[in-house]
């Protein structure tokens, strides 16, 4: 059985891929396709174009720990991309193969939506995976039609007596697509999650937000410098981006000597921003034990372990040589 998940991919990302590594596993699929989405149905407008999506679902495919592989079905048949055109397309491109397709219960709860979705359930089994925060007791609403359908035997499903539909429960990963477009416009392109040439990828696509006025910009500077340096924040940083990206205008880097001291930091630079009236200029926070982000638009504070930083290299990836200048020194 060929298993089918088609999306935007705008961009993907391990909410897509690690579900699926266990799924092909689970159940015996031959080989899993991605198809990313060429114009949706429901008028939804991508960030990056249909070449950089379907490229980075080949970057990803072109690992050897997978048995994935991209298809630019919809590309090539242009026009509105309907999910009961890809399946006929792929059934009568391989009339011995029987197909599965694989979708989160997000989107599985909006089948009844689709176009002659009656024709997708007759044709094809349909795995759907649980995803964070949605309850599988929402399938009781759907109808007659589509409950029917539904099977608790895995055996017989993977038999594809019938077009089944079955349920699978996964330990979910809680990121999106959003989430990375997020992460995108705050500088962490991290080669542990992407390959490195889906990092090229990604850093040539433009997710502009709202700028902060100068003078705006020069009293934040003021205060995170100031916060940083209460602190005892070592070897910080500052790379111009105005001319590099437009997620921001500058990008600040420090390092700290423990998580302890990286999320005091943290919680320092954030109490100055909001106690001086900036506290709407805080777009997003990301903390964790070793790497704490402060994304303040025009301003971008990265505070990491030695070890952290050391690994991922922001210095390298954002920056020349005659670009970086010191803020402030070792203390």
């Amino acid at each position: 059985m060929i298993g089918v998940l088609g999306g935007s991919f705008d961009p993907i990302h391990f909410g897509h891929i690690n579900p699926l590594i266990e799924v092909a596993k689970q159940f015996n699929f031959s080989e899993i396709k991605l198809i990313p989405t060429y114009c949706s149905p429901a008028g939804k407008k991508f960030h990056a174009n249909f070449e950089h999506r379907m490229n980075m679902a080949s970057i990803i495919c072109s690992s050897s720990t997978n048995n994935f592989s991209a298809d630019d079905i919809e590309i090539k048949r242009k026009g509105i991309s309907y999910t009961y055109d890809t399946i006929r397309i792929l059934k009568d491109q391989n009339s011995k193969d029987d197909f599965c397709l694989i979708m989160g219960l997000d989107v599985f709860l909006k089948i009844e939506t689709w176009f002659k979705y009656e024709n997708i359930l007759n044709e094809v089994n349909i795995l759907v995976i649980n995803r964070p925060g949605r309850n599988i007791d929402e399938i009781k609403n759907m109808g007659s039609f589509v409950n029917q359908k539904i099977s608790k035997n895995k055996k017989d499903f993977l038999d594809n007596k019938n077009c089944m539909i079955y349920f699978y429960d996964i330990l979910p990963i809680d990121i999106s697509s959003s989430d990375i477009r997020n992460i995108i416009k705050k500088a962490i392109i991290q080669p542990r999650k992407f390959q490195v040439q889906l990092c090229h990828i990604l850093k040539e696509i433009n997710f502009t937000e709202k700028n902060m006025s100068k003078t705006e910009h020069k009293k934040i500077n003021s205060i995170v410098m100031e916060s940083l340096k209460s602190l005892k924040t070592l070897d910080i940083i500052s790379i111009d981006m105005k001319k590099k990206s437009s997620f921001t205008d500058k990008l600040l880097i420090g390092t700290g000597t423990s998580s302890t001291h990286i999320k005091a930091i943290s919680n320092e630079i954030i109490e100055n921003v909001k106690k001086n009236g900036f506290g709407e200029n805080i777009r997003g926070v990301e903390i964790d034990n070793e790497w704490v982000l402060i994304d303040l638009y025009d301003i971008v504070i990265n505070i990491m372990l030695h070890e952290t930083r050391e690994f991922y290299s922001l210095e390298k990836l954002w920056s020349d040589d005659t670009n970086l200048k010191s803020e402030i020194t070792s203390i």
